[in-house]
């Protein structure tokens, strides 16, 4: 997601608001799973220059996402909403090398930054530990998968660890 930057260059240090929208180009990687993203996201942010002309931009996003439940595995959409912030140093100022570690991505010459990474980042501290279908979602049943939300199973539900049938037989 790029931004032009030129129309702050012009201000003298008073924040601006943007609004700016687009499609993510790759899913991204949370897990071990892909979320894909099934629409733009949209964002309302607002950008500020500094006096070291480093520019500071804060903001929030809105997109939807397609993801399994993490009970019951079924693929559901939901929304996902949250916040990003960062500064973007020019590249003259310091050595790109030793800043790096601390600000990656977080480079600009001329008139565009990107806000890919910042944006990234924002959606991963976004993201709950995990998705659930609804609330009440019971999940898949441990011994035989079968998706409790939409009937019971026949499973045996007093299942003993194999390991203590003897002590079982002993009570006996």
């Amino acid at each position: 997601m790029l931004l032009d930057v030129s129309f702050i260059k012009n201000i003298s240090f008073e924040p601006q608001k943007f609004k700016l929208s687009g499609a993510m180009d790759s899913p991204l990687v949370w897990q071990g799973d892909n979320i894909v993203f099934t629409g733009p996201v949209f964002i309302d942010g607002v950008i500020k220059q500094t006096e070291k002309r480093f520019i500071f931009v804060q903001g929030k996003f809105k997109t939807k996402i397609a993801v399994q439940c993490s009970r019951c595995l079924q693929q559901i959409e939901t929304d996902l909403v949250g916040s990003f912030e960062g500064e973007f140093i020019p590249l003259g100022i310091a050595a790109q090398e030793e800043m790096e570690e601390d600000f990656p991505g977080q480079f600009y010459s001329g008139d565009i930054l990107d806000l890919a990474g910042l944006i990234h980042e924002g959606i991963t501290f976004a993201l709950p530990m995990q998705f659930l279908c609804f609330d009440g979602c019971l999940g898949l049943c441990p011994h035989c998968g079968t998706n409790l939300n939409e009937g019971q199973c026949h499973c045996r539900k007093e299942q003993i660890d194999p390991r203590l049938e003897v002590l079982r037989k002993l009570l006996k």
